[in-house]
């Protein structure tokens, strides 16, 4: 799904993880090192700014404060694994993040097919990456949550290494993480590509596993897809 040479990242490139532990889960330190390894599968190379929360519980006021800060590191890429994000105020940060030419990727959630996704991502559908999981055939994974303009990426028994073994994980949050890896990958191509023409890239790039599945991102097709870059530099 990816290539095996990698391009080294320009110096500015980061992709931004937002994590939150929750009753049942694993901490906060296993959760973070298990998303940043599903990211290291497509990206080997990227640079992290870490914003984790510690308890159960996430208050509009903590998430507002904590998306502030991350926006005012001004990185190429957000991953946010928290969810589900509602609300206007919620949806005015996210509006912030893409005018400032920030690539906001988000996981769709694990509710299933039947629940909608969060409307402060959904009302920006087009201009960020919300991302489904399908199962190892190609097909979608049964707790995921979609939309009519998601993207999708694996998202079950994705392989990772805790202090106690390996494991495997599932969840959209997991396929947000390696969309977000194919998606550095493909900024990291050119420091000039807009958003936009990355975004088109990723879902021209996006084909099947199998005959009946939806569309899965894939770099190298996305790579091929990719548009002439403009005269400016993204944010």
């Amino acid at each position: 799904m990816f290539p095996g040479n990698p391009r080294p990242f320009l110096p500015a490139d980061q992709v931004t993880v937002v994590g939150v532990d929750t009753p049942g889960s694993a901490d906060m330190e296993e959760y973070i090192a298990t998303m940043v390894q599903a990211v290291q599968m497509a990206a080997p190379q990227a640079e992290f700014v870490f914003a984790p929360f510690q308890g159960s519980a996430i208050t509009d006021s903590i998430l507002l404060k904590t998306l502030d800060n991350l926006i005012g590191e001004h990185p190429d890429l957000m991953l946010i694994t928290v969810g589900p994000l509602r609300g206007g105020i919620v949806q005015r940060e996210i509006e912030s993040a893409i005018h400032e030419g920030i690539l906001v990727v988000a996981p769709a959630g694990n509710e299933g097919p039947n629940s909608a996704v969060g409307d402060a991502l959904s009302h920006f559908a087009d201009q960020l990456m919300i991302v489904s999981a399908v199962d190892a055939k190609g097909a979608s994974a049964p707790f995921s949550q979609t939309h009519p303009q998601a993207f999708w990426a694996p998202g079950t028994e994705i392989p990772v290494r805790l202090k106690s073994g390996t494991d495997r994980r599932s969840g959209t949050g997991y396929a947000a993480a390696l969309a977000a890896g194919v998606a550095a990958q493909l900024l990291s191509q050119d420091s000039h590509f807009e958003i936009s023409s990355a975004l088109k890239a990723l879902r021209d790039g996006s084909k099947p596993i199998t005959g009946n599945g939806p569309a899965v991102i894939n770099l190298k097709n996305s790579i091929a897809h990719l548009s002439k870059p403009g005269p400016t530099p993204r944010k």
